[in-house]
């Protein structure tokens, strides 16, 4: 299910040690009773400018059984402070992955195999606690992602299951 509530805010702040101003964007969920300038001036340095919908976010709870190969699937990060967002796309068991934002300015893209019949990849030695895989949800498949990043990538280890760079065609 996609989300109706996320906004695409423009900041405007000091960069730090300069009187220079800097523009960021960032992604945000705003319950509907609040006000979208409010909200982002709570969370955010600087001054909101701007903002419009951004209405191609899925919601967390969504499967990864009911992805579509092919098509991007935008994800609100459970810890904003490392990205803005990411997006997932699947082809068979590859999924590919896209940082953006934050720690990631420039976007990170890389893919790794993921057996979505079962609920345990010993060649990741990824372990999940919900053992069934239909109800795997894509903030499940963020866990997943992060100790991809983490274990493989940023520790530059070299593994067969996990490609960087440039995406394969997906």
């Amino acid at each position: 299910m996609k989300l109706d509530n996320v906004y695409r805010i423009t900041m405007e702040a000091k960069e730090e040690g300069s009187n220079e101003l800097v523009r960021y964007y960032r992604h945000i969920p705003v319950n509907p009773t609040y006000d979208v300038k409010e909200t982002a001036e709570t969370y955010y340095v600087g001054t909101c400018v701007g903002y419009e919908i951004a209405d191609d976010f899925y919601d967390d709870n969504f499967k990864v059984k009911d992805m579509e190969e092919g098509v991007d699937y935008k994800l609100l990060p459970f810890n904003s402070e490392t990205t803005d967002y990411q997006t997932y796309r699947k082809k068979g068991n590859l999924v590919s992955c896209t940082l953006v934002g934050s720690d990631f300015p420039e976007e990170e893209q890389f893919s790794f195999y993921f057996d979505l019949n079962v609920a345990k990849d010993h060649s990741l030695e990824l372990y999940y606690e919900d053992k069934d895989i239909a109800e795997f949800t894509l903030r499940k498949l963020e866990v997943v992602e992060v100790q991809v990043y983490h274990h493989i990538i940023m520790e530059k280890k070299s593994h067969p299951l996990v490609v960087k760079g440039k995406l394969p065609t997906v």
